[in-house]
């Protein structure tokens, strides 16, 4: 499969010499199967999740499933209870 097309639906875009680099010289992505994917709890911010703080414990502002908490937000993997 082309890892350009795949990965371009986790906002991977080509180089400046229009080469799509692999899955795995994007920091955040991987290949499973010939398709692009991301790894949540990796405290790598990729462009399909709404936070990543480098674990998959609910109730500390970022999900076990890299989706933003009600009443948290999130700024370079970490996350702070909303005032």
């Amino acid at each position: 499969m082309n890892n350009c097309l795949t990965c371009f639906t986790i906002g991977k875009i080509p180089n400046d010499q229009g080469v799509c680099p692999t899955c795995e010289q994007t920091p955040g992505t991987y290949t499973i199967d010939g398709i692009c994917v991301t790894k949540c709890g990796d405290g790598v911010l990729t462009a399909d999740e709404e936070c990543d703080d480098n674990n998959k414990v609910d109730g500390d502002g970022c999900s076990s499933t890299c989706k933003l908490e009600e009443g948290f937000s999130c700024t370079n993997g970490q996350c702070y209870s909303k005032p």
